[in-house]
């Protein structure tokens, strides 16, 4: 019995010790975690201080050597943590109890592949990018000369820049998959604030340079159509065409840039031309359709065609590689970044606060001018101010601050006052993919809604005129919907006129101000773009008398249906708002599918409202009215209000929005 008991002594202490050995163990090798953990992040905060250190002075003055190294030793440090964390990362998501980290803990997996895919996705990209850092750090490279090098170097970096934009996109989809960033440190909220501002920038310049190069004749010379239209006479695509040319560059340089009246374009007392589209025959009194014209559909890559082949008509020019649309809010974005720019032609600096007026004053007659000489001048003023500033960056590219030109470029593109389409296949569906072209379509089972007006009243009055869309859909459980929609225009002129004159060419011969032009009523062809298979119950209809109409016939326009745009159903109308005035426009239809299931009895509504190139920021009034008895699950943006089952969101449209609601 004592021997047993002894026996069985010894065995209890063996196991003690050998328990009390791997907790140890354990914690000397928690311990060794630690310290390695601690000693990384500590390496990794140093880090983010070298770099904010590093870019404080912009981007061209970064030592390209030394952001090599950085991103390299940052890239082991996160390699390490990433290594040191992985046994632990199976249970972290678990550990949302533990007070103060438990929310980190929680996205701990997604955070460690965030940093991982991120900073190989930055050496990539710096690997690509360094040389170009070098040529625009040398002073003894001509601007011309550095334009052309910077080009063939994105062409050799073209593969990094490709696997650089790949990890980009694994560190949009980790970020995804955190949805309680309010919750973290204040540390990581500060980075994921910068993160979520950077991170779509960062993956639009990548795919943008992947065929930069080729935009900028890499493989020979290509020829595009600029053209310049004025969001004051406010047209499908931006606005009235005032003045066109050809841009020419081949690697890298611009090799011409000329600029003509739009008027000048067309050699239709030589050639034939055909018949217009009918609304521009109907209320405007047009025979022939002519360059000027062209931008007559919203989808930007449609007119884009066929102002092109205009062009070449008219101009007995070959074929061109493209079309790039700009506005007056484009040079003033532009300008934001270049800075205040001479003007040789009428002996001025234009900056952006006073661009605007410039381009407004250039419409008065110079008196050194003949008449028909300034009135055909004056609208190609716009492509003066443009000639200016494409010298001014050809020839001061390295003074530019490469990430804020990004930004602008970026910034008019999604905000329509700058527009791009290309025929070259690999360029087009890059724009297509970013949604950079202009192109008016609509994914089946979502809803989309598209307002475009079309001034046809020879004047410049959408400077006066505020446009608001109040949209409520009443959604059932057969995942379609009824729709309600009310268009009111606002005209905001304050001083008093005795008639609405349709067309005056007398007001085009006086050579007075430019605002003149805008005191008038307005005139506008309507149309609404909805999901393919809308079915229209009630439509707006409007009258317009006779005296305040070119051909001297009054026009009662009822809502007609068109199969204009593949994918999609367009209502037309005309309407007349008189100064001064405001006038609705209302429409109400059923909508086939509108929802998808994206889980058991969960369901989602997505709404697509697309802005209209050359309007500033419209206002938006949206109401979603779920099915009885459902329960709201998300609503992105924010709502501005839910009351019950109407979910309500105001929205200003400086850009194309998309609405989404989930419920079940």
């Amino acid at each position: 019995m004592t021997i047993e008991t002894t026996s069985s002594s010894k065995t209890k202490r063996v196991i003690f010790l050998i328990l009390l050995g791997l907790l140890l163990l354990i914690i000397f090798w928690l311990g060794l975690k630690t310290w390695r953990l601690y000693q990384v992040g500590q390496s990794l905060l140093a880090r983010q201080a070298e770099v904010e250190t590093l870019i404080a002075d912009g981007l061209t003055n970064i030592d390209p050597d030394k952001a090599d190294s950085l991103v390299m030793e940052t890239r082991h440090d996160i390699k390490t943590l990433k290594e040191e964390t992985a046994v632990f990362m199976p249970i972290t998501p678990y550990l949302g109890w533990i007070p103060k980290i438990g929310s980190t803990l929680v996205n701990a997996p997604s955070l460690i592949r965030m940093a991982d895919s991120g900073i190989d996705g930055a050496a990539y990209a710096v690997r690509g990018l360094k040389p170009a850092l070098a040529i625009m750090q040398n002073d003894d490279s001509s601007e011309a000369s550095m334009i052309s090098q910077l080009s063939n170097i994105l062409v050799d970096a073209g593969p990094d820049l490709t696997a650089a934009n790949e990890k980009l996109a694994e560190v949009a989809t980790a970020r995804a998959e955190i949805t309680n960033v309010d919750e973290l440190p204040w540390r990581l909220k500060t980075l994921f604030a910068l993160s979520d501002e950077w991170l779509p920038f960062a993956q639009d310049s990548l795919a943008l340079t992947a065929v930069l190069p080729e935009i900028l004749g890499e493989n020979g010379a290509q020829t595009y159509l600029l053209i310049a239209q004025n969001e004051d006479e406010l047209r499908p695509t931006g606005g009235f065409i005032s003045s066109a040319g050809t841009l020419v560059v081949e690697n890298g340089e611009i090799l011409s840039l000329d600029m003509i009246n739009a008027n000048r374009v067309d050699n239709w007392l030589e050639k034939p031309y055909d018949s217009p589209p009918k609304p521009f025959n109907d209320y405007m009194g047009f025979d022939l359709f002519l360059f000027r014209d062209s931008n007559f559909w919203p989808d930007f890559p449609t007119t884009a065609e066929k102002a092109m082949d205009l062009y070449s008509y008219g101009q007995d020019q070959p074929a061109l590689d493209g079309m790039i649309a700009i506005d007056q809010k484009f040079l003033q974005i532009l300008l934001e970044t270049t800075g205040p720019i001479y003007i040789q032609e009428n002996d001025q600096t234009i900056t952006p606060q006073n661009s605007i007026n410039m381009l407004q004053d250039a419409w008065i007659i110079r008196d050194t001018a003949s008449n028909s000489e300034s009135i055909s001048d004056r609208k190609a003023f716009i492509g003066i101010f443009a000639l200016a500033i494409v010298d001014y960056i050809e020839n001061n590219f390295s003074a530019i601050d490469p990430v804020a030109l990004a930004q602008g470029m970026k910034t008019a593109l999604e905000s329509k006052h700058l527009q791009i389409y290309f025929r070259d296949e690999k360029a087009a569906a890059i724009l297509n993919e970013n949604n950079w072209n202009g192109r008016l379509a609509n994914p089946t089972t979502q809803d989309f809604l598209a307002v475009v007006d079309t001034n046809m009243g020879f004047n410049k009055v959408n400077i006066y005129i505020e446009r608001t869309i109040d949209y409520q859909i009443a959604l059932n459980n057969e995942s379609k919907g009824k729709a309600q929609l009310d268009i009111t225009y606002n005209h905001t002129g304050q001083g008093t006129i005795d008639e609405c004159i349709h067309y005056s060419f007398e007001a085009y011969q006086s050579g007075g101000k430019y605002l003149d032009m805008a005191e008038n009523c307005y005139w506008s062809y309507l149309r609404v773009y909805v999901p393919m298979g809308s079915q229209l119950i009630t439509g707006a209809e409007h009258h317009v008398p006779g005296n305040a109409l070119r051909m001297g016939e009054s026009i009662n326009s009822v809502t007609g249906i068109l199969n204009e745009q593949p994918g999609l159903t367009t209502w037309d109308n005309f309407l007349m708002i008189p100064y001064g005035q405001s006038v609705s426009s209302s429409y109400q239809y059923l909508l086939p599918q509108v929802t998808t299931m994206i889980d058991n009895d969960v369901k989602q509504y997505q709404l697509t409202i697309r802005k209209q190139a050359g309007t500033g920021s419209d206002s938006a009034n949206i109401s979603v009215i779920l099915p009885t008895d459902a329960e709201l699950i998300d609503a992105n943006p924010k709502p501005s209000k839910i009351d019950g089952e109407n979910i309500f969101f105001d929205i200003i449209l400086d850009t194309d929005k998309i609405i989404s609601v989930t419920y079940q």
